[in-house]
């Protein structure tokens, strides 16, 4: 109860051996700072205790992996960590900080966002707000954004650098370059990826996740229903048949 009130961040809790050591879970945050990263990079970071450890890994179906060194810590995943007591705090806050993005950079990325169709209904003013809210990923090459089948929380923008997409046979049918973009339409349908994105060489990337457009959305209804047509219309235009006010996505749910 008091590992609750202390941090609400943590969905649940079990002292173990003497009580001086805690096994928790913990939710990764759609902008956390930690998002796209390995188990291992994170536990080279700086700031990171160095007796906790991650145990296992579940994804928002309920699925468990064990992880190694090279798994991804996934934005709506949750964590299952074991850490001395006294070291729960620092734990929790290095996994669930989320960096804001500078005005500077903020700014440029307000006006790369003005380029989406989708977006066209956006003020300058709600556009500077999503931007704000966006968290700054950097990569090594060969890191997986995302795996074709997953959930759609985030899309992305390039800053720098180049990311692959791959069909399910991991062969890849488009690059993405700097000033581009992709993923936002897993986010917007709720459908899953239909594609993996995979970093082709180091990448500065912008994530823009869901809860940035459900402020947006919340506050200006008449902007959710002109969205929604042109996302209509952009299917349509793909060749699908989709009908978004029946999808469980961003306008639907």
């Amino acid at each position: 109860m008091t590992t609750a009130i202390d941090f609400p961040q943590v969905s649940g809790s079990l002292p173990l051996s003497s009580g001086d050591t805690l096994l928790f879970e913990l939710a990764i945050p759609v902008r956390a700072r930690v998002a796209g990263q390995t188990v291992a990079q994170v536990r080279g970071m700086e700031g990171f205790p160095r007796e906790c450890i991650f145990i296992a890994l579940v994804d928002p179906q309920g699925h468990t992996a064990l992880p190694e060194g090279n798994t991804q810590l996934k934005a709506g995943h949750n964590v299952i960590l074991v850490a001395r007591r006294t070291q729960v705090a620092q734990a929790v806050e290095f996994l669930t900080s989320e960096p804001p993005l500078g005005a500077g950079l903020a700014s440029s990325l307000a006006q790369t966002l003005r380029k989406l169709d989708f977006l066209a209904p956006l003020s300058e003013d709600e556009l500077e707000a999503v931007a704000r809210g966006a968290e700054l990923l950097q990569t090594p090459a060969g890191t997986e954004l995302f795996r074709q089948g997953d959930a759609g929380e985030t899309f992305y923008v390039v800053i720098s650098g180049e990311v692959a997409m791959k069909d399910g046979a991991r062969q890849t049918v488009a690059t993405v370059k700097q000033g581009g973009f992709f993923g936002e339409l897993a986010l917007l349908t709720g459908e899953p990826r239909n594609a993996s994105a995979v970093t082709a060489t180091p990448c500065e990337l912008a994530a823009v996740g869901r809860e940035d457009f459900r402020g947006v959305m919340m506050a200006n209804p008449a902007v959710a229903l002109e969205m929604s047509r042109i996302l209509g219309q952009r299917l349509s235009r793909l060749g699908g048949q989709a009908q978004p006010a029946k999808r469980r996505g961003l306008f639907g749910r």
